[in-house]
């Protein structure tokens, strides 16, 4: 009788959970649904709400990020854009689509940077650590962690035998386990970086962090900039071209993903 009732109270629990799965899937379609059609009239701040309320929420679909940045390219906001356009590119780094559109985004900056192309090591690291979201890989590697510990387990013999691994082949998945737990650390890091910002306003670009350093240039809005270091009110950064300065931080919006 125990049994039985343990078994329907799981069943209640497991048929609770899948329908506010199916609840939460309906409304999140349905929200999805109303943003595009909103952008397809021409509202495309009523769009833009409904996708950052989703964003705000907790979902982490690069194809908000996206749609964000369309809408906001469609309105002439170019730095709103590009800045949305690189969270998209934070999970998605090979997709052409976004960089495409980043691209054109920053052929409408006057007198833009004519940015270095990264070494091909660093782009096909970036790819590859974004082939599984970082919590798939911790998990990935958790499993290759837990089936090296049952062998080794079988091997001294306290469970019972099941295709037993020997000697050196334990360590071995031990090993790749463990990489694959460190990739899943530097992917986390590449999706939430905190280095990067997109400059939101016209902004002047010193060579010390004062005003009356020598001006090196004027980066226009929608320029993209890798941090180096802080100083007060001030960052040192990296310009697409490798130029380095240092820039007052209320011109920067940094690049942030998730909460």
């Amino acid at each position: 009788m125990k049994l039985i009732k343990t078994g329907t109270f799981l069943i209640f629990i497991f048929a609770s959970c899948f329908i506010q799965g199916v609840y939460a899937a309906s409304g999140l379609k349905e929200v999805k649904d109303n943003a595009s059609n909103y952008y397809v009239q021409g509202k495309y701040e009523d769009a833009i709400a409904l996708w950052n309320g989703l964003v705000t929420s907790g979902n982490s679909d690069p194809n908000l990020f996206y749609n964000i940045g369309n809408a906001q390219s469609m309105q002439g906001n170019t730095p709103e854009a590009i800045l949305a356009y690189e969270k998209a590119l934070r999970y998605k780094p090979a997709d052409g689509k976004i960089r495409e559109a980043i691209r054109k985004e920053r052929n409408k900056i006057e007198n833009a940077v004519i940015p270095v192309n990264a070494f091909f090591i660093v782009e096909w690291s970036r790819i590859g650590l974004a082939l599984l979201r970082p919590g798939y890989w911790a998990l990935l590697g958790l499993f290759v962690l837990l089936g090296a510990l049952m062998q080794w387990l079988a091997s001294i013999h306290i469970i019972n035998r099941f295709g037993i691994i020997h000697g050196k082949r334990i360590w071995i998945i031990l090993a790749v386990g463990t990489l694959i737990l460190l990739i899943s650390v530097l992917s986390y890091h590449q999706v939430h970086r905190k280095d990067e910002a997109i400059v939101m306003t016209t902004c002047e670009f010193h060579q010390a962090p004062s005003i009356e350093s020598p001006l090196i240039r004027s980066l226009a809005a929608g320029e993209k900039v890798n941090i180096l270091d802080n100083l007060a009110d001030w960052y040192k950064v990296s310009l697409l071209n490798l130029d380095q300065g240092w820039m007052k931080k209320d011109c920067l919006n940094l690049i942030q993903v998730g909460k």
